[in-house]
């Protein structure tokens, strides 16, 4: 049975969201999604309280993403660009070839997963699902197809 996704912010704040943090700039993300730069900034501050903390630093006339909003947005990124990808396998009528990676959680988080979004953007047709474990025994079980492991290669 899926898990519920009961802790999950309402998706439309988080489409604001990535396109506030891949603009640098609520004013020329809210030219791209048709919203006014007050709208973004109120979308982006209910985020903030729905997750607790802040994720922009505001500067004159620019944000930066914190360092809890450069988790969020990677992880937003590589979600919504799968999305994206199934969305166009579906109204081509392609079903998607499943590639399951095993990789350990630090090159998972901080290698993998940020270049999962460019991997389905030029590979449409491939559904990229990713284990992170600290354990190797998990990286190494029949239902993965890539284990990305650490040591000597013997």
């Amino acid at each position: 049975m899926a898990q519920r996704l009961d802790h999950l912010p309402p998706l439309g704040l988080l489409r604001v969201f990535e396109a506030a943090a891949r603009c640098g700039n609520f004013t020329h993300a809210g030219l791209e999604l048709g919203l006014s730069q007050a709208a973004v900034s109120q979308q982006i501050r209910s985020l903030e309280r729905h997750l607790d903390v802040r994720l922009f630093e505001r500067k004159h006339r620019r944000v930066e993403l914190t360092l809890a909003g450069s988790r969020l947005f990677n992880a937003v990124r590589v979600s919504l660009e799968m999305i994206a990808a199934t969305s166009r396998d579906i109204r081509k009528g392609q079903a998607p070839s499943n590639l399951r990676i095993a990789a350990d959680i630090p090159f998972a988080q901080h290698w993998l997963m940020p270049r999962l979004a460019d991997f389905s953007t030029q590979h449409p047709h491939i559904n990229p699902s990713v284990m992170a474990s600290d354990y190797d025994a998990d990286c190494l079980r029949d239902e993965v197809d890539i284990a990305i492991l650490y040591g000597s290669g013997d």
